[in-house]
């Protein structure tokens, strides 16, 4: 099953946290919020979301949800600003082949 699993064209795991890391600080700076009142809202510290902005440290995908509603906005759309679901379906962002293959 292991080899079933296609590479990203996208980027190195790194290049893809930094993306994303930087399409949440956008989105937060675009809504005129401060960390602090997404960290509150997210509840988490001002440091962790200061990470998660600068791609030091990859946030969890529960803490990622967190995030997405601290700021009011989809994960999907959070994602699509990082460009990471432009025109592909989500089993083809996972690394799924087309058709269950």
């Amino acid at each position: 099953m292991r080899d079933k699993i296609r590479p990203s064209s996208r980027g190195s795991i790194q290049e893809r946290i930094s993306k994303i890391a930087a399409a949440i600080a956008a989105e937060r700076e675009a809504q005129g919020l401060s960390r602090a009142d997404v960290a509150r809202a997210a509840g988490t510290t001002r440091e962790s979301m200061g990470n998660a902005e600068r791609g030091r440290a990859a946030p969890s995908l529960p803490m990622f949800l967190a995030i997405c509603d601290g700021l009011g906005i989809a994960p999907a759309e959070l994602l699509e600003l990082a460009g990471e679901g432009v025109g592909v379906s989500p089993s083809e962002q996972l690394g799924c082949p087309k058709g269950g293959e």
